[in-house]
């Protein structure tokens, strides 16, 4: 994740994590003070910075990654249908999203999504249940809507800022892994599917052309224009535009 063209980091396992300053041409490792695997980060700044992880791992920056904080959060309250079913637990989480420093979301286990309004210090769940497929990403347009997409096909939307979400038709079953926005314009990358809307999310269908025999973990999109990468090393472009998918 980018906060600009100069400023990123990158996340992984075992706690990884890695910082740039020069866009990407050197990286730097830094100690998030976890052995935990880190599965999705955010770069608000050029010094402030959201990671989140396996077993309830949730990291903030304010320096630029040089010290990472781990605020402590309260399962108990935030999940006790399910704690109350199976006992203690701490869900994965697999992506943060901030919309601005105070307005955040998290999503991971169970269907669950979290939010926050006061920039990380609370976190309140709108979302989560025993059977809910697993959600593995998510991005919104604005303060008040949004998309998350998970296991199973899963593809939610909220236009009320998470407070209702609800499921939209994707068309598919299988694992949808990862998703960009521009505009009216959206992609949604997943296992051997690749998804794109040009009416803000109203509506969705599969792109042509696209192998079935590999999955793809992530998408950027600017302007009209996507770039979803993948297994084996498999790189798309993709112009929405001229509805057009090369490998």
């Amino acid at each position: 994740s980018f906060a600009d063209d100069r400023h990123g980091f990158a996340v992984g396992s075992g706690g990884l994590v890695l910082a740039t300053t020069d866009g990407g041409l050197s990286w730097k490792t830094r100690s998030s003070g976890t052995r935990e695997h880190l599965l999705g980060v955010q770069d608000l700044s050029q010094t402030k910075a959201w990671a989140v992880g396996a077993f309830g791992t949730i990291l903030y920056t304010a320096d630029g990654g040089a010290v990472w904080k781990q605020p402590r959060l309260s399962w108990e309250k935030l999940i006790p249908r399910l704690i109350q079913e199976l006992g203690y637990l701490e869900p994965n989480l697999n992506a943060v999203c901030f919309v601005r420093p105070e307005v955040g979301w998290i999503v991971g286990e169970f269907g669950l999504v979290l939010h926050t309004t006061d920039g990380g210090q609370t976190w309140a769940s709108q979302r989560y249940g025993m059977d809910l497929p697993q959600l593995v990403a998510l991005r919104f347009y604005d303060e008040h809507t949004g998309l998350a997409v998970g296991q199973q096909g899963a593809l939610l939307k909220t236009t009320d800022g998470g407070t209702r979400w609800v499921r939209v038709r994707s068309g598919t079953k299988r694992g949808l892994y990862g998703i960009a926005l521009s505009g009216n314009y959206g992609v949604i990358v997943g296992d051997g599917v690749v998804l794109k809307t040009d009416d803000g999310g109203h509506s969705w269908a599969q792109a042509q052309a696209v192998p079935q025999h590999l999955w793809f973990s992530g998408v950027a999109m600017r302007g009209k224009k996507a770039m979803a990468v993948g297994q084996a090393g498999t790189l798309l472009l993709m112009d929405l535009k001229a509805q057009t998918v090369s490998p």
